[in-house]
Formats: structure tokens, sequence, C-alpha cells
């Protein structure tokens, strides 16, 4: 009977690990396919993203430690320690993990862990953001702080998978945890605060437990009567002592912010004319721009920047760029930070572009993907619905709608194709004339509502109102209705041309912005007469 119900739980263990197999692979398979659609910039479905978008918040992040201790139950196999027998599996000590079958579910196992990690390491650098200004409480300012951290999180899971003593164990903890605090409370990576010190509270809990699983391991008790009554004393001190060490976690992580932010403040002002390194002796290394960067984020309310808070920032970050001039993540800094807090987008799109000759990490790479996809979006919503704002999703919803109908427009005109060529062959099959007018007549109808649908919401979309002009000229034989359509679309493009044109300062920026800058702008006409000179401070 006890075999029996081992063999069962063997069977249910075997069912969930090979469900995490399977979801696993079809995740990778969706990777692929989207890398493939932003290779080819072709988008035929959306739901791929929007799957991969749930996937990853829950068992990436939401759930990770969940995950990796399920993923390493395969190879969980008592390989040191007092107890015996060694490499047996933990769950059914029955099986050994030697021989079959359960060698090859360990392997299967320790596979499927290699691939999650290495997933979640790639979205966790992924979760840099490269707008100063991003509200997501999940935004980094730099990803390499987390990247390591959720390394650490790997290692403290697989400690007792492969430590069998207890003091040892603990002592690994304790000094995993003080890395983890370290590099938390160190860099603050997190774009919005509260998030910084939410983490830095938890990171210091995690090293009260491992100081007081030190405590309770180490003692040296006696009887059981005894060392029942010191373990339920270190239960009674852990709970007691969580509250203040999140506390004091969030603190250190509040005064870490602060002191990085009112320092490069006053090296700013610099009333002692120091060298740039002395004035800014808080900064090691382009994450303390970065960091200290962020007295930008002061809004006045809740669309408006605190123009002396965006200055002071400017003044921080080319103060990095001058230290730090052969650093590509300080050049992406610098041009991120024109691009979404200065409004300057030519310029900060060539500093984008500098940041490729400098021999740019991982990230950086990634960071300049993303701008990438952004310019490729912003240039199709300038076109659509008046240059609305777009999403990814949005964009590729676009991009699916508009090859939808210019499928639907060519096979319309296919269709008439082959209608005029039955009826220039020597012989006409009459079944094959009303074949062909059956499928004239449901193309174009197909198209007719595709177009009215698509119109709907990109009305404005100078491109795809010509085109239905166009097919109201060549496929539905309506002249007057085709004239409207295409004079209106030429409407649309003139007005977005002049939305566009204007004078502009020399680094690409609308003279209309000076007001917004810290800029001398001077206008002289073809004669050479001075026709304007502006000096904003």
């Amino acid at each position: 009977m006890h075999l029996c119900v081992n063999i069962q739980g063997y069977g249910a263990y075997l069912a969930v690990l090979y469900s995490m197999l399977a979801l696993l692979m079809v995740n990778v398979a969706m990777c692929v396919w989207v890398a493939w659609c932003f290779k080819e910039h072709k988008f035929p479905v959306v739901w791929p993203i929007k799957i991969l978008r749930v996937f990853s918040s829950l068992f990436f992040q939401a759930f990770d430690v969940t995950s990796l201790n399920l993923l390493q139950l395969g190879f969980s196999c008592r390989f040191t320690g007092p107890a015996k027998p060694h490499l047996h599996f933990i769950l059914f000590p029955e099986y050994s993990c030697m021989t079959t079958p359960h060698i090859v579910h360990a392997v299967v196992s320790a596979l499927c862990l290699v691939l999650f990690v290495s997933i979640a390491l790639l979205l966790n650098m992924a979760e840099v953001e490269v707008n100063p200004l991003s509200r997501r409480p999940l935004a980094l300012g730099h990803s390499g702080a987390d990247v390591w951290t959720f390394g650490i999180k790997v290692l403290l899971t697989l400690v007792n998978v492969f430590i069998g003593w207890r003091r040892v164990e603990a002592a690994v903890y304790l000094c995993l945890t003080l890395s983890l605090a370290y590099l938390t409370l160190k860099w603050n990576s997190n774009l919005v605060e509260w998030m910084n010190y939410v983490k830095g509270g938890v990171s210091v809990t995690t090293v009260w437990s491992s100081s007081v699983l030190m405590m309770l391991v180490f003692h040296s008790g006696g009887d059981s009567a005894e060392a029942k009554k010191w373990s339920d004393k270190m239960t009674v001190l852990l709970l007691v002592g969580l509250a203040p060490a999140f506390a004091t976690g969030a603190l250190i992580s509040w005064a870490g912010i602060r002191y990085k932010i009112t320092s490069a403040l006053k090296a700013v002002k610099n009333p002692k004319n120091l060298p740039l390194i002395d004035a800014y002796s808080m900064i090691d290394e382009p994450r303390d721009v970065e960091v200290a960067a962020r007295c930008c984020r002061v809004w006045k309310d809740s669309a408006t920047l605190d123009p002396v808070a965006v200055n002071n920032a400017h003044q921080i970050i080319k103060a990095g760029v001058e230290m730090f001039p052969n650093c590509a993540y300080m050049v992406l800094l610098h041009g991120n930070f024109m691009i979404d807090v200065l409004g300057i987008s030519q310029t900060g799109s060539r500093r984008i572009e500098d940041a490729r000759n400098l021999n740019p990490s991982l990230m950086c790479r990634f960071i300049m993907f993303v701008r990438q996809q952004q310019a490729t979006q912003n240039a199709a919503q300038s076109s659509v619905n008046s240059g609305s704002r777009m999403d990814l999703l949005g964009y590729v919803e676009y991009q699916r709608k508009q090859r939808m109908v210019v499928r639907l427009h060519r096979e319309a005109l296919q269709a008439m194709c082959s209608f005029w060529k039955v009826l220039e062959s020597h012989t006409i099959s009459f079944t094959r004339l009303s074949t062909a007018l059956g499928k004239i007549e449901s193309s174009v109808s197909q198209a007719q509502r595709a177009y009215q649908v698509v119109l709907q919401s990109y009305g404005n979309n100078p491109k795809l109102v010509f085109l239905y002009g166009k097919f109201l000229q060549t496929v539905k034989n309506d002249p007057w209705h085709a004239a409207a359509y295409i004079s209106e679309a030429e409407r649309l493009e003139e007005l977005q041309a002049g939305q566009e044109s204007g004078p502009l300062m020399p680094d690409g920026t609308p003279l209309s912005r000076m007001d917004d800058l810290t800029t001398a702008v001077l206008v002289i006409d073809t004669a050479g007469d001075v026709q304007m000179v502006r000096m904003m401070n």
C-alpha cells in the first residue's frame, strides 16, 4: 500500500515537471516568434505578445522563487550531509538519482532550471527603462544590480539542494543574504522611490532571518526539551524583529538615495570651483549619475516638471558625460534624458547612435533596440490619427489591419483579373463565369467592410485614405467618391507636413520650444540681417 501511494505521488511529480517543461518550451517558441517578427517588422497577430507578458509576470517575477524550487526538486538527491542514503531522491527515497528512470527526470529538471534561469536573467535585464520619467513601479534605471540579485536568489534556493549540513547551510544563507542586501541598498535601481524602500526593507529582513537561523543552529542545546524551548525563543525573536528590520532597510535605502542626490546638487553649484572629479566625489561610476539625476522627477502637477529640477539633473548628466566619455551607458543616459525630459529628439537620437561605437553591453544594446522600435512606432503614428500615441500593441494592431486591407484590396483586383481572363478565353464556360462573378462580389464586399472598419480607427491616416480612394476608383468604379477621398488624403499629407515643418534650432528642436531650454537663439535672414536674438537663462 505504501509503495502504491509513493508511485502515485511520483507520477504526480512527473506530471508537474513535464507540464513546466511544456510551458517553458511554449514560452521559448513564442519568444523566438516575436523576435522574428521584430526582425522582419511583421506582426500577423498580437496575442503571443500578450501571453508573453502575462506568462513573464507570473512565472518569472511574481512566482520566480516558487518556480525555482519546483524545478530543483528533480535533482534534490541528498548529495551531502549526515542523512542517508546519499544520491537518493529526497521526496521518494526509494528512487536512486544515479539509475533509471529518475536519472533521466533529474537531467530534464536540471535543463529546465538552466533554461528558466537564462530567460529570467534576460527578463530582469530587460526591465531597464529608457524613459527617466517613467512611473512604472518595476522600471529600472540600470538593471545590472537586479540581474545579480536574481542570481543570488537562484543560489539561495540551491543551498539546501547541495549542502546537507545545517550549520554550513545557515552560514551560506547569511553570506548570500548579506550580498543581496548590499547590492539592493547600494544601487537602489528602481526609478520609483518607494519600490527601492520596499526592496531594501525585504533584503534586510532576509539578513535578519538568516541571522536568527545562525543563532538557532549554532546553539549548543542539550536535550530535546531544551532545544524546543530555544527554537520557540528564536521564532518569537524572528517575528518581533521583522518589522524593525524592514524599517531599517527602507531607511537605509532612503538615506542612500538622498545622499547621492543632495551631494550632486551641491556639486552643481560648486561655489569653490573645484575640479569636476572633486566636486562630484560621490560619483564612482555611471550608475551613480543615474541615481543622482533622478532629482528631475519633481512634478509641479501631473504633467509639468519643475524646470529648476530638470536643469539640475541636466547639469549632473553633462558632468557624468565628461567624467565617463567612453561609457556607452552614460551616453545612452544622456540621450534618453534629451528625448524624454528635454524633448530634444534629434540630438538625443544622435547620442543614442553615438553609443554604438562605444562597445555597448547587452543591456545597452537592448536600450538601443527599444529606442529603435520607438522611433519606428513614432514614424508610423505620425500618420495615424494625427500622431496620437500608440504603445507596442497598438502599433502591432495598426500594422496588422493595414496589411489586412492591402491583402483584401489585392484579392479583389485579382478576382477581377480572373473574370476578364475567363471572358477572353476562346470557349466561355458559364459555370466558370458565374464562379468568377461570385468571387468578385465576395472579395469586393470583404474589402469594403475591412476598409470601413479600419478607417473608423485610423481615419486620419493619409496612406489608408488614399488606398481607399484608389479602391473606389479601380474596383468599385466610383470616381466621384474616389476623388473626394484622394483629395482628403492629399489634405492630410499637407497638414502633417505643415505640422512637421517650421524653423528648427541646430539640434533639430522646434524654435517654438526655445523658452523651455537654456538656449541662445539667433535668427538671421538671407541678407545677413539679424532678425531676432533670444537668450534664455
